[in-house]
C-alpha cells in the first residue's frame, strides 16, 4: 500500500507542475486517474484483507473505503475512459 501511495504522489505533483507551465495535461491527467484510482481500489482491498472478517462489517472504517474506492473508479471517468483518452494522447 505504502509503494502505491508514494508512486501516486509524483504523478499529481507532475500535472501540477505542467499546469504552472501552461501545457495541456490531458493525457497525464488521464494516466494520473487511472493509476490512482486503481491503486485506491487495490490498497483497500488489502486493507480488507488485513482486517479479515472485521473489514467487511459496517462499523468499520474499511467497508466504507472500499466502497468509495470502487465508485471512484466510475465518477472520476471510469477506466475504460481513460484508457481511451490516454491511447489517444499517445496517437493509437
Amino acid at each position: 500500500m505504502k509503494v502505491r501511495i508514494d508512486t501516486c504522489r509524483p504523478l499529481i505533483y507532475r500535472i501540477g507542475a505542467l499546469k504552472d507551465k501552461g501545457v495541456d495535461a490531458t493525457t497525464e491527467a488521464a494516466i494520473a486517474k487511472l493509476y490512482v484510482s486503481e491503486s485506491y481500489v487495490k490498497s483497500c482491498l488489502d486493507a480488507v484483507q488485513i482486517f479479515g472478517g472485521y473489514g467487511y462489517m459496517t462499523e468499520q472504517q474499511v467497508e466504507r473505503d472500499l466502497r468509495d474506492s470502487v465508485s471512484s473508479t466510475l465518477y472520476s471517468g471510469t477506466s475504460e475512459i481513460q484508457r481511451n483518452i490516454i491511447a489517444k494522447g499517445l496517437g493509437l
